[in-house]
């Protein structure tokens, strides 16, 4: 997946923060901070997501120091020098975009549901 910033504003109806500067091309979405390889830093998109335990958004100063400078988030950014959407609910603007992406394709979606069986078929 390679999107341009200025298309995934438009994709998830987002608002471009007030430091928004660099139209980068996104390869890697990343929801959560974690992983220490997030492949190419400068092509990441973090997605701050409020959770019942976690916030995101406390995570977005450790992620730029490591880095990545492009985040979606629902709360006021910090005063960094990075790009910033800002939509109302993380998870929605996620799911804009993964349906956009899943639009490209026509081919068919399959499931594979019971209690044996799904990770080696998956693997295979």
């Amino acid at each position: 997946m390679n999107y341009l910033l200025s298309d995934i504003v438009k994709i998830i109806n987002g608002i471009p923060g007030l430091r928004f500067k660099k139209d980068v091309s996104i390869s890697h979405l990343l929801i959560d901070s974690r992983p220490r390889e997030t492949g190419n830093p400068e092509n990441t998109l973090f997605f701050a997501i409020k959770g019942e335990r976690n916030n995101g958004h406390a995570f977005i100063g450790e992620l730029f120091n490591r880095g990545i400078k492009n985040f979606v988030v629902s709360d006021t950014p910090p005063e960094m020098d990075a790009n910033f959407i800002i939509v109302k609910n993380a998870v929605a603007a996620l799911q804009l975009l993964a349906a956009h992406h899943r639009q490209q394709f026509n081919l068919p979606v399959i499931g594979i549901t019971g209690s044996n069986g799904k990770t080696i078929v998956k693997e295979w």
